[in-house]
């Protein structure tokens, strides 16, 4: 079985991002490249059901909202020279 490391960009926008991907997907981690944020996920070739991945980032001075989510820590990052540090979240929906 292959799997294939792949890289998304995501925004800075403070709402959750979508990132539809291969069912069985792993979130990595979450980098900086010349100050934008990337999301690498491990994807497995051998499927071609789908999922969606929920990511919400928050500033470091972001509260997280209470409800019926789970939220499961992916990584800190800081952009600009360290003057922003966001913290990044996957979303997953509890019903």
């Amino acid at each position: 079985m292959f799997n294939t490391i792949n890289e998304y960009p995501l925004e800075l926008t403070g709402e959750p991002q979508n990132i539809v991907v291969t069912k069985g997907s792993e979130i990595l981690t979450v980098q900086t490249i010349y100050d934008k944020l990337y999301i690498w996920i491990l994807t497995p070739r051998n499927t071609f059901s789908q999922e969606t991945k929920i990511i919400q980032i928050y500033d470091i001075d972001g509260v997280m909202q209470q409800g019926a989510d789970e939220y499961k820590y992916i990584s800190t990052v800081q952009l600009f020279g360290g003057s922003r540090v966001y913290h990044v979240f996957e979303i997953k929906k509890t019903e």
